[in-house]
């Protein structure tokens, strides 16, 4: 998931968090039972095999036995080679401690929607023959003509999408359905058509098994996987299907492609090795847990690394939120007991987290806890209020910046207040040279121990101080970033040819 990239202060660590660009997240569920937690939280952290390893290993001290991993990110792809199930015949790798299979399954719905996006963009060769969206967009223009239709449910924002239409789901699902294979064959009547419609449907039955929710319906196919008949059929033809298409204008099988081979080899080597049927092979869990965390921060749904790590703890720690669903089979799911985090089951109380104008209150410049120091140490002669300060003949004398915006409040400080806060300017500039900032834990504590044996302050000064300091260059940063970033995407603007353009996501 992408996060804001900034750099933030965390009161709690006492250290500076970011700039980060995307946030990683592991998520453990029961196969069949009702609960799930995430288990690893990591910012710009790439997936490889010491990591999962690593998770697995955890997990096991618990008890728990990882059997399965279901991914859909094409940069973990050298991850599976590394562990040895980068092969879609044989996809899955050998614990090292318990010499058990770990499956590699990828996200099913994920493969809809790149199955969607390279048939709209180039279609498929299967066996001599080519498979185009063309008879779709015929289709569609008929239906504007006839008032009763066959395809109701899908119209012309199904065929041209958005960037951020192709990952919808539901559209990809009422796309390639069997309704719509079988208007093909039955109102359409040439070749093309017929071979798009036994595309369509191939796929339609593929993922109907493949993300069945319930054990009870009518048709095999929307049960969930049980090694029955009209299943194993069902992935066989698909399986024929992906391994025999080349994309029009490649050479090749493409990775979704491999990705649906290892996803139909890895739900049944699963099958035969827990003899039970599950609904729970794909992301739709962790999506819903990327949208509850964005619905949380209201219009601000692209949180900052340190408000995603606020919303996980409250959502985690605290009892289930809403649910939310991007599924396509919702009349299924009705039946489904939700799963519940463990660390929240049970739970009735409310957890005491800061919220986000919290967070925004601690990387403030100004804060009340510093607000009355001069007050409390009046004894140091750090400075006045302006609205002490008068002077019949200020004339005489040139105002300084804080006479100047001052309406009465600003602090002024005295003479030898400044020339101290200079020499605590100096320590800090050469503790974060070139205008730098550490990242290590505890840098507002280190950086007022070091001043403190140099300076004769209170403490509770110092550390304002250096708290206030930090804030400055964090801030500083975040402002240079933001401008680089602004100055690239109008470089962009200015020279269109330089921009990469996706027409289908692998």
């Amino acid at each position: 998931m992408k996060v804001e990239s900034v750099l933030e202060y965390d009161p709690a660590a006492d250290e500076i968090i970011g700039p980060h660009n995307y946030v990683q997240v592991v998520m453990a569920r029961g196969l069949f039972k009702n609960w799930k937690q995430p288990v690893f939280i990591g910012f710009d952290k790439s997936m490889t095999k010491e990591l999962i390893l690593e998770i697995i290993k955890k997990m096991s001290e618990k008890n728990i036995n990882v059997v399965a991993i279901v991914d859909n990110c094409p940069a973990n792809t050298s991850c599976w080679k590394e562990l040895g199930a980068g092969d879609y015949k044989s996809p899955y790798f050998l614990y090292p401690i318990t010499k058990k299979h770990v499956y590699v399954v990828p996200d099913v719905p994920h493969l809809l929607k790149l199955t969607r996006n390279w048939l709209l963009d180039h279609g498929f060769n299967y066996k001599g023959k080519k498979i185009v969206s063309k008879p779709l967009f015929d289709v569609m223009q008929d239906r504007i003509a006839a008032e009763m239709t066959s395809i109701f449910k899908i119209c012309k924002g199904h065929l041209i999408l958005s960037s951020q239409e192709k990952q919808n789901v539901r559209k990809a699902a009422q796309l390639l359905s069997r309704t719509v294979a079988i208007s093909l064959r039955r109102y359409v009547h040439n070749e093309t058509s017929q071979e798009l419609a036994n595309f369509i449907e191939k796929v339609d039955l593929w993922f109907s098994v493949s993300c069945s929710y319930t054990p009870l319906a009518k048709e095999h196919y929307k049960i969930s996987y049980n090694g029955n008949e009209n299943q194993i059929k069902a992935l066989q033809d698909m399986y024929e299907l992906m391994q025999n298409s080349i994309v029009i204008g490649k050479s090749s099988l493409q990775t979704f492609q491999k990705s649906i081979l290892m996803q139909i080899t890895s739900l049944q080597m699963l099958f035969e090795d827990m003899q039970q049927t599950t609904y729970k092979l794909n992301q739709d869990l962790l999506e819903n847990f990327f949208s509850q965390i964005r619905q949380r921060g209201g219009v601000y749904d692209h949180p900052t690394p340190l408000s995603f790590i606020y919303r996980a703890r409250v959502m985690i720690l605290g009892k289930s939120p809403t649910i939310l669903h991007n599924q396509t089979d919702a009349e299924q799911r009705n039946k489904i007991t939700t799963d519940e985090y463990l660390t929240s089951a049970g739970a009735y109380i409310t957890p005491n987290l800061p919220d986000m104008l919290s967070i925004e209150e601690v990387n403030g410049l100004f804060t009340t806890e510093n607000s009355d120091l001069e007050s409390d140490y009046s004894d140091l002669d750090l400075g006045i209020r302006t609205y002490q300060d008068f002077n019949e003949h200020s004339y005489c004398q040139p105002p300084t910046f804080v006479d100047h915006i001052s309406l009465g409040g600003l602090f002024k400080p005295s003479s030898n207040f400044l020339n101290l806060g200079h020499k605590m300017e100096k320590i800090f500039q050469k503790l974060n040279p070139n205008g730098s900032l550490h990242k290590k834990p505890g840098i507002v504590k280190r950086l007022a121990a070091t001043i403190h044996r140099q300076v004769n302050l209170p403490l509770e000064i110092i550390k304002s101080f250096a708290k206030q300091w930090v804030i400055v260059r964090m801030r500083y940063l975040n402002l240079k970033s933001n401008e680089e970033a602004t100055r690239k995407r109008r470089t962009q603007q200015k020279d269109p040819t330089n921009m990469q353009q996706h027409h289908s996501q692998e």
